[in-house]
């Protein structure tokens, strides 16, 4: 319920301020530069690596701040999370040269538009999580849920004298390489 008045009350605060600008508000145009500018530089290829990480047992970005799915979305592959929610809960856009990898697939946006989704289940960020670790839309409108991931099942025959904390020489154990999520 704080969920839908802090909406409602964010919406109308817009509507109010763009109304009190009235018509004449115009945006400023930018000055013509003087000298002619330089050609653009031809944009990196993408890596169709998904932009996604494990942090503390769940989902994150590349920033470090948690990736939802919603119960919304009913159909595998298709992203129903259109206008204002897309403002409050934006995709994990993926390029249109990307490809699944792994347990990620591509999603479909309602404007055609591509994003990142988990084995069919098109993945959001919430706009409220601000900061690296910030995970705060879990149960928001009891439809948003944290992707949560298992921990990484122990080896089969570790080390004689090795711990979880380091190898048995006493070294600590190997810091996480920052890969993408492969679940």
């Amino acid at each position: 319920m704080q969920f839908q008045k802090t909406t409602a009350l964010m919406l109308g605060m817009t509507c109010a301020c763009a109304q009190a600008a009235g018509p004449e508000a115009q945006p400023a145009k930018p000055a013509t530069p003087a000298t002619p500018a330089t050609p653009a530089t031809p944009a990196t290829p993408a890596t169709s690596e998904p932009p996604i990480r494990k942090l503390d047992g769940h989902l994150v970005d590349l920033k470090g701040r948690g990736i939802y799915t919603y119960d919304g979305d009913k159909t595998l592959g298709v992203s129903t999370c259109t206008t204002q929610c897309r403002l409050l809960w934006p995709p994990i856009k993926a390029e249109e040269s990307d490809k699944p990898k792994g347990p990620f697939s591509i999603a479909v946006r309602p404007d055609g538009s591509k994003q990142w989704a988990l084995r069919g289940r098109p993945l959001y960020r919430w706009a409220s999580d601000k900061k690296y670790g910030d995970a705060g839309g879990d149960g928001v409108a009891d439809v948003w849920r944290l992707v949560k991931v298992s921990p990484p099942k122990p080896a089969a025959s570790a080390a004689p004298g090795a711990t979880p904390s380091g190898d048995a020489a006493g070294k600590p154990a190997t810091p996480p390489t920052g890969k993408p999520a492969g679940i």
